[in-house]
Formats: C-alpha cells, sequence, structure tokens
C-alpha cells in the first residue's frame, strides 16, 4: 500500500490522489506530524528532509537548487518561505534526468523541472518550473538564455 504525506492545503497532493484513483492504486493520505509547529519529524521527515528541484532544459541538465522548507512547514515551495540552496546531483537523480530527456524532448517540452523525493520522481513541472533565477545567482547556467536559445534554434536563427 502506498503512503501519500500530504499537506491539507496542497493542490500538488490533490492532484496526486487524483492520480492514483485513476490508476487504481490503494493508498492512504496522512499529514506529516508537526506542520506548523516548528517541525516535521517521523517517517515522513526520513522520506523527504529536502525537496531537490533539478532543470531541464530540451533534454540537458541545466542546473539545480534545493529548496528547504521554512521552520514549522512541510513544504519547500519558495512561495510559502522555503529557502532556496545550491546543490548538486546525487547519481540517482542523474539517472532519472538521462531517463526523461529523451521523453521529455521528444515531446518539444523546452524547459522542465522534476521533483526528488528520496530516489524516487515525484513530479514533472512542465508549466512553471522554477529556481533558474537561484540556479544563476549560485553560480549555475543562465537558465533563461538557454531557454531563449533553444528557441531561437527550433525557428531557425
Amino acid at each position: 500500500m502506498i503512503t501519500l504525506y500530504e499537506h491539507p492545503l496542497s493542490p500538488y497532493a490533490q492532484k496526486v490522489k487524483i492520480a492514483l484513483r485513476e490508476k487504481g492504486l490503494e493508498f492512504t493520505a496522512q499529514s506529516p506530524g508537526g506542520l506548523g509547529a516548528g517541525g516535521v519529524g517521523g517517517d515522513f521527515a526520513k522520506v523527504s528532509p529536502r525537496g531537490e528541484v533539478p532543470a531541464l532544459v530540451d533534454g540537458e541538465v541545466a542546473g539545480a537548487i534545493n529548496r528547504v522548507p521554512a521552520a514549522g512547514e512541510a513544504r519547500s515551495n519558495m512561495h510559502v518561505g522555503g529557502r532556496p540552496e545550491p546543490t548538486t546531483l546525487t547519481p540517482r537523480e542523474k539517472d532519472i534526468c538521462t531517463a526523461l530527456a529523451p521523453k521529455l524532448k521528444e515531446r518539444g517540452l523546452i524547459f522542465t523541472g522534476i521533483d526528488v523525493i528520496g530516489d524516487y520522481l515525484t513530479e514533472i513541472n512542465v508549466t512553471s518550473p522554477t529556481g533558474i533565477q537561484e540556479v544563476k545567482r549560485f553560480g549555475g547556467a543562465d537558465i533563461a538564455a538557454l531557454i531563449w536559445d533553444v528557441i531561437e534554434r527550433k525557428r531557425g536563427k
């Protein structure tokens, strides 16, 4: 049985529940203890101590950041106070990117971000990946310029 740790206000958790139901997969949903009380612990903290966000541009890894939740918050999203930190990809994260890249490129997805928790891909962000300013600020690639280079190349300029 799948255990889904969810924040009660997370639209992402709702999307995951819909997908699990559509696939006919049994799951239990639970809210991590300690939300809003200074920290989370238990099994959730073991599985998700941090949220890492690699970014892919036209099938190539362009950079990554690590998002750290604010005190008392389970979500690491920057719009709810998550703090970006520089990071490097683990071998497992590189494997995930290598496996995804051809399919993303085949579908014409120029810029995507992925969420990895532990050793598992949890989300592919195709409409609003975040962190490109932070990657550049931490000394990484200028992902915005890379995206425009791909667009111009595809347009034949």
